[in-house]
């Protein structure tokens, strides 16, 4: 998740750096690249996390629940793509 977030701050980055350039719709994509590696990155964190969790199952260990990690993909993936609208709105 953290990597994601990371991918989320160079597409802001890009925007503020880029923000005088002519070509604004290439800077835009770029960022929006960057927007949906951190997207491919949350829900392959979720994924791990839930074969992390599958394997704590046969441990006396409790993990917090499977549904936790879905719902940290869907508000991380919903905000991401509200940067993404308000990057291309700028």
């Amino acid at each position: 998740m953290g990597t994601g977030l990371g991918c989320i701050g160079v597409a802001i980055a890009l925007r503020a750096v880029f923000g005088a350039f002519e070509l604004t719709w290439a800077a835009k994509l770029v960022a929006s690249t960057f927007l949906l590696i951190a997207v491919l990155i949350f829900w392959s964190a979720r994924n791990r996390a839930h074969e992390t969790h599958e394997r704590l199952n046969s441990t006396d260990a409790k993990p917090i629940q499977r549904k936790n990690f879905t719902r940290l993909a869907i508000v991380m993936t919903t905000a991401t793509l509200l940067v993404g609208a308000i990057l291309w709105m700028l």
